[in-house]
């Protein structure tokens, strides 16, 4: 029998089992945002999507997922080949 209980973080509710009793968050994304202190936090903008994100102030992100990065760095390197083929860059 599944007993709702609502996230300490965004107040969504979610369905638990009796003997998980002691979950406090829907999800791990949940789960993570509790544990970055507030103090620590920055809310910055993905340079290739433009989401935005929470990280750590300490931290050096620049894109809010690695699909992101990926992709950015998949662009760079084919405007980088694309110039050497104009001649733009000399090898």
């Amino acid at each position: 029998m599944l007993e709702a209980k609502k996230c300490a973080v965004c107040n969504q509710e979610f369905n638990i089992y009796p003997s998980q009793n002691h979950k406090k968050y829907c999800s791990k994304a949940c789960y993570t945002n509790s544990q970055i202190k507030p103090e620590k936090r920055i809310t910055k903008k993905c340079k290739f999507c433009g989401t935005k994100f929470t990280s750590y102030i300490a931290q050096k992100h620049n894109f809010c997922s690695r699909f992101c990065g990926y992709e950015a760095r998949k662009k760079r390197t084919e405007k980088m080949y694309d110039d050497i083929k104009k001649n733009k860059y000399y090898l």
